[in-house]
């Protein structure tokens, strides 16, 4: 007959240990005492050592000993393993005899507190090893869950939902340590349902799938609810397929097609350990046979092994994970702990467990002396590794039963681990210390054995994880310290990926290539000036792609790549929105060479209608500047080329949608015979220098030997009202969104006499405006001007009529007044944005704009030279080489303006329409582009420059003036 419980103890001889505070235990025991008759309370007089470490280190066991007296009482004459068993057998039937819910869970916490505390005993009594603790609490997790499903359904054949009782195709699987019979002292359970459709006897009008779900759910209620006996288990459901977008019981067929289909490895390695629990146990084997090519690769799976291991990888990080230190660290997840001990097992069992059934048991140890013996470890690395699991897991134990929580962490508190080393069986921390230095270094040289090949998937703020269900703690604090605000959202969209959600994720190789990608690109999108919209357009940008091995082999195999992508959906909104739409742009990235000069494609267009060619050109525009953006992101010391870029393409989608508005209007109304239209390019379209989100500045020129003909169809219109209509059509073709988005937004006002003149002017009508009314500030505009699309002829003729209006004789004062008339307006009514604003306010680009204009104007007459340059660089060169800008002001203004212009192209790349904020990753580039050291530098620098800049316009100005009336250069 077996020995009686505290006899074994007493036969053990276990060591003397001092409690840390003496006096406070001994109280702390005299109120557990009090509640025992003489005979009970003599128990705790004989072993008054264990139980005052336990008392001192275990809050939540001084509790169950004072209100659990029978359990002691029990022990006194029976043995542990006979006084749990005969709790366990009686489980069952005590909970079928129960009426109501409330009943059931009583029952439930009742048995489970009795089992923690006799589990308790025997564990820090050296009485049970660590196998019996884990298979006792194991067994009592499977009986809750059992005993809770029967009650279930016999309640649902009573209430009419079920015809009668069966569990027929009800599969219970537990997952984890629990499956594979390794329950630790205060934790979840993992479970998984399925259900065959059909199999149980649902009532006529009950839906089966809500049915399912809804018992798994007062399953759960019944284990988990917090009432004042406590809980039973922590029921944890999300080990299931995409717990994210699934119930919490799942068709036997739809999670059959999961596994199939987008199965991922980690979730192999979760079914080495799955058990059928309850309900339909000869389904639930079925099921396991059914995927197990799921989880058993007949080949040596290799490949396996990086994405089971990504998930320690990513812990690398981790606060206790790094060192091997005593205090703070987790044993579960630290270098060294219990995990790397699982891993180290699972994923040599996924490699070679396909083609020897003998590693694919569910246990750990059991399995250490199955790769033993199959040759794949040592038998010293068998012992050893099972010595120091056994050790680990027994430390956990402590620890969860101090305050029953499910903690991995050992104290960080000197006092704490001096109670807490005491409870464990030390004498002081100092020996616990020791001992636990050794097992851990022990543990991580093994681990790092078999993986030193496997390189680091942590960011350089810490620990990313993503794979699984669960949001892991420090990954959350890292995203928030990388720059993420709504980190949760944010690790959902990962794990997304990891559980194939969008089409690019599907396959297993192309989540384990992303895997290895994540560091670096959550490192990328962090530069973003909002991380998380730059992270949800990546996840847009995935969601349209149709595969992704080979575009995640690509961003693997170059950085260059990799960057550009994280840049352009990090910095460049409006280039991450078209690539989001179109993911064959992405093909740009690879070769990010400035747009070619490629030939408009007006004769090919002649076939199409109004609406088709609209499409045409806005698929080229976009194309084209999505090229020029990624050239301008590669690199931002090109911005004058991306400027030059960017108003050609402009160009370009004029001089197509010209011939073809007018087409349109033709068809309509018939041609207007020895008409003529022209487009003048005002403004950044003019001097070639436009940015991504450049306005168009246009004015719309016609002439006609006979504005009062009409045209020749069958609805005529007057010349006039035709050309009026071909420009309406234009401004259309330029500004309406179709499927294929919006081109530009077109600004009219610096057309003769602004928004109250004709939309369409007529040539006449210019050059009689431009030589008899226009003020001063459009001739200044008229210098940068270009005439961009139309008939040779009217080209021509507008050239040379604004020639002539530029290089008129002017009166110098008077012209330098008006100027600074004009720029003082300008300052009135278009105030800074902020600091990098810098085509507004004194010693802005206006600035240099104004000053070049004006000597243009002042000097054009005797110089005419200087009016054919187009573009800031070109004119001031010009200039300064006709000995009208000193070299001093040549010089300042040159790098003056290319500063400005490299913000303008980043800030138009980089920044929303209005937005002043600017990332980490546009800062960059811009001090990139003017090769400043840092931005306090490029800050101070352009303060500098808006002062010099503003006493060059102030001295240029006050030398106009000095010249008398019309005389030339001077």
């Amino acid at each position: 007959m077996p020995r009686a419980f505290f006899a074994s103890v007493a036969a053990a001889r276990l060591p003397d240990i001092a409690p840390y505070d003496e006096a406070h235990a001994r109280a702390r025991l005299d109120d557990v005492i009090a509640v025992y008759a003489e005979e009970g309370a003599q128990i705790f007089d004989t072993h008054s050592a264990l139980f005052l470490r336990i008392v001192e280190g275990s809050s939540f066991l001084a509790g169950l000993l004072r209100r659990y007296p029978d359990v002691v009482t029990a022990l006194t004459e029976n043995a542990a393993e006979a006084y749990a068993d005969n709790l366990l057998s009686e489980l069952p039937a005590a909970v079928a005899a129960r009426k109501t819910r409330d009943e059931v869970m009583a029952a439930l916490r009742h048995t489970r507190n009795k089992i923690a505390l006799v589990s308790a005993l025997a564990d820090l009594s050296g009485i049970w090893d660590v196998g019996a603790v884990t298979r006792c609490l194991t067994r009592l997790a499977d009986i809750c869950v059992s005993a809770s499903f029967d009650w279930l359904v016999g309640e649902a054949v009573e209430t009419g939902k079920l015809a009668h009782a069966s569990q027929a195709g009800l599969i219970v699987l537990a997952m984890g340590k629990h499956g594979g019979g390794e329950l630790n002292y205060s934790s979840d359970i993992d479970l998984i349902v399925f259900y065959t459709p059909d199999a149980m006897p649902v009532a006529e009008g009950v839906d089966t799938r809500k049915f399912f779900i809804t018992l798994v759910r007062d399953m759960a209620a019944l284990l988990q609810t917090l009432t004042a006996d406590g809980f039973a288990f922590r029921v944890d459901l999300r080990l299931r397929p995409d717990p994210g977008a699934t119930q919490v019981a799942i068709s036997v067929p739809a999670a059959l097609s999961y596994y199939e289909t987008v199965g991922q490895n980690w979730e192999r390695a979760v079914y080495i350990k799955a058990r059928p629990i309850a309900g339909d146990f000869e389904a639930g084997e079925n099921f396991l046979s059914e995927i197990s090519p799921f989880v058993w690769r007949r080949y040596y799976d290799f490949a396996a092994i990086e994405d089971v291991h990504s998930m320690k990888r990513q812990i690398h990080a981790v606060r206790g994970h790094g060192d091997v230190a005593v205090r703070g660290h987790n044993l579960k997840l630290g270098r060294g702990g219990i995990r790397e001990i699982e891993f180290f097992v699972q994923t040599q069992q996924l490699i070679a467990g396909g083609r020897d059934p003998a590693l694919r048991g569910r246990t750990t140890v059991g399995m250490l002396d199955g790769l033993c013996a199959a040759g794949w470890i040592s038998s010293e690395t068998a012992a050893g590794l099972a010595e120091a699991y056994a050790f680990l897991r027994r430390l956990e134990h402590c620890l969860q039963m101090r305050l029953d929580e499910q903690t991995h962490t050992l104290p960080e508190d000197d006092a704490a681990l001096e109670v807490f080393a005491r409870l464990a069986g030390f004498d002081n921390a100092a020996a616990l210390t020791a001992a636990v230095t050794d097992t851990l270094q022990y543990v991580a040289g093994e681990y790092a054995l078999l993986f030193e090949h496997a390189e680091s998937l942590s960011s350089g703020t810490g620990n990313l994880v993503f794979t699984g269900n669960d949001d892991d703690p420090d990954t959350l604090q890292n995203l928030t310290a990388m720059g993420f605000k709504r980190p949760r959202d944010v690790s959902a969209i990962i794990r997304g990926w990891h559980s194939g959600r969008v089409p690019p994720t599907k396959s297993p190789r192309a989540r384990e290539i992303l895997t290895r990608l994540m560091p670096s690109l959550l490192g990328a999108l962090a530069r973003a000036t909002d991380p998380d919209e730059a992270l949800i357009r990546f996840d847009q940008f995935l969601d349209r792609l149709p595969a992704g091995v080979q575009f995640f082999s690509l961003l693997q195999s170059s950085d260059t790549v990799l960057k550009l992508l994280v840049d352009i959906v990090g910095v460049a909104p409006r280039l991450s929105a078209w690539l989001s739409r179109n993911a064959q742009l992405v093909d740009i990235l690879i070769e990010t060479r400035p747009m070619s000069d490629d030939a408009d494609d007006i004769e090919a267009d002649s076939g199409l209608d109004f609406a088709d060619i609209l499409d045409a050109v806005r698929l080229d525009v976009h194309h084209s500047q999505f090229r020029t953006g990624v050239f301008l992101l590669a690199n931002p010391t090109n911005f004058q080329t991306a400027g030059a870029q960017f108003a050609d393409i402009a160009r370009r989608s004029i001089s197509r949608l010209l011939p073809a508005a007018q087409r349109d209007i033709a068809a309509r109304h018939g041609g207007l015979e020895h008409s003529e239209m022209a487009v003048i390019g005002m403004g950044k379209l003019g001097s070639g220098e436009m940015s991504l989100q450049s306005d168009l500045d246009l004015v719309i020129v016609c002439d006609s030997p006979d504005f009062a003909k009409t045209s020749d169809g069958a609805k005529p219109l007057a010349g006039d009202v035709w050309m009026a209509r071909a420009a309406r059509r234009l401004i259309s073709g330029l500004t309406v969104p179709t499927q294929e988005g919006s081109l530009y937004n077109v600004d009219m006002r610096l057309r003769p006499s602004g928004n109250a003149g004709p939309l369409v002017t007529k040539m006449s009508s210019f050059t009689a405006y431009q030589q008899n009314d226009a003020w001063t500030w459009e001739h200044m505009a008229l210098t940068q001007a270009s005439v961009i699309a139309g008939s040779p002829e009217l080209v021509a003729r507008l050239n040379a009529g604004m020639a002539e209006v530029i290089c008129r004789p002017r009166d110098k004062r008077v012209l330098a007044d008006d100027v600074a008339a004009m720029r003082q307006r300008l300052f009135e009514h278009q105030k800074m944005r902020g600091p990098l604003d810098v085509k507004n306010g004194p010693g802005g680009l206006i600035d240099i704009e104004f000053l070049v204009q004006a000597l243009i104007l002042a000097y054009a007459a005797d110089c005419p030279a200087i009016i054919a340059a187009r573009g800031l660089a070109a004119t001031l060169e010009k200039l300064h080489a006709a000995d009208l800008l000193s070299r001093g002001d040549y010089e300042l203004l040159l790098e003056a303006g290319s500063y400005y212009a490299a913000l303008r192209q980043i800030s138009g790349l980089c920044l929303e329409p209005d937005s002043d904020a600017i990332g980490q990753g546009a800062t960059e580039m811009v001090l990139n582009a003017v090769h400043a050291p840092d931005a306090a530098r490029l800050q101070t620098q352009l303060e500098q420059f808006r002062e010099d800049v503003s006493a060059a316009f102030t001295r240029v100005m006050a030398a106009l003036r000095r010249i008398d009336g019309l005389s030339g250069a001077g």
